[in-house]
């Protein structure tokens, strides 16, 4: 059964809150820095493509944060303000999951998830 307009931001909603929960948990934890990384993008990720659907628009099959943005700054200029840190994001999307990638140091994990967590309660209260 195809899901309505609604359903499906919800269920993009859904999966990267899940994705930011577990970034913030495993913060709390040693040695996951890779891993949290890659739940702080794919959070990100994730509600961009939320509000793209709410846009009537379709999301690429990306998991480029700053072509995402780019696309939604037509309906949302202050999506700007988040650009230029977008790339950091984007150089770990897929690259961090395997062994020959370096891993990001605490510090730079820390600030992924920060602004992860930044532009999702953005976009969340706007998707409200």
């Amino acid at each position: 059964m195809k899901k309505t307009k609604n359903e499906l931001i919800s269920s993009w909603v859904e999966k990267g809150n899940r994705d930011l929960i577990t970034a913030k948990k495993l913060l709390k934890e040693s040695g996951f820095k890779d891993i949290i990384y890659f739940h702080a993008q794919q959070a990100c990720e994730k509600i961009l493509k939320a509000y793209l659907i709410h846009f009537n628009r379709e999301y690429p099959k990306t998991h480029d944060i700053e072509n995402l943005i780019e696309l939604l700054l037509g309906f949302d200029p202050e999506l700007k303000n988040w650009k230029e840190n977008a790339a950091i994001l984007s150089s770990y999307a897929v690259g961090i999951r395997y062994p020959d990638f370096d891993i990001p140091t605490q510090e730079d994990t820390e600030k992924a998830v920060e602004f992860s967590e930044e532009i999702f309660n953005y976009i969340s209260q706007l998707l409200k």
